[in-house]
């Protein structure tokens, strides 16, 4: 048995264990609890519906929505602050309203997340920043001064 391998080159019985992986397995379950526990709060306060909901170790997206009503989180967003973590659940459940970026979903974001702009933009250096490599997102997270959140994410003395 074959497996091919990044560059179309192949190996022998190869399985490629990554430190995101490791990460993944060991903290998916909490992840999803988590997450499944804030994702029907805020589904019942938008008045939404969602078909199903997973967890999944993804590279490059923080959340999604698709148009069956399936919601795909990173698991990533476990070691974030509270109130990103609730910022990415809330752009995913207006999805189910308006699944599309229109000027019209970000009206309804803003409904339930009036500052979501500072929330983009920290994402966004959060992103460029560690790459989303699940340890330094945790070392950010506790070594930056969020310009968001009350004090429940700011570092620890």
């Amino acid at each position: 048995m074959f497996d091919r391998i990044k560059g179309g080159k192949q190996r022998k019985n190869s399985i490629r264990v990554t430190r995101s992986s490791l990460i993944y397995q060991k903290h998916v379950e909490q992840a999803r609890q988590v997450i499944l526990g804030e994702v029907h709060a805020w589904a019942s306060r938008i008045g939404v519906t969602y078909n199903n909901v997973r967890v999944k170790n993804q590279s490059r997206r923080w959340g999604s929505c698709s148009s069956l009503g399936n919601l795909n989180f990173n698991f990533r967003i476990l070691f974030l602050s509270p109130t990103l973590r609730e910022y990415i659940i809330i752009h995913e459940l207006c999805h189910l309203k308006e699944l599309n970026h229109s000027r019209r979903f970000w009206t309804l974001v803003a409904q339930y997340y009036p500052a979501y702009d500072e929330a983009e933009r920290e994402l966004r250096l959060l992103e460029q920043t560690t790459r989303l490599e699940p340890l330094a997102i945790v070392a950010y997270v506790q070594n930056y001064q969020c310009t968001l959140c009350a004090p429940e994410c700011q570092p620890k003395p």
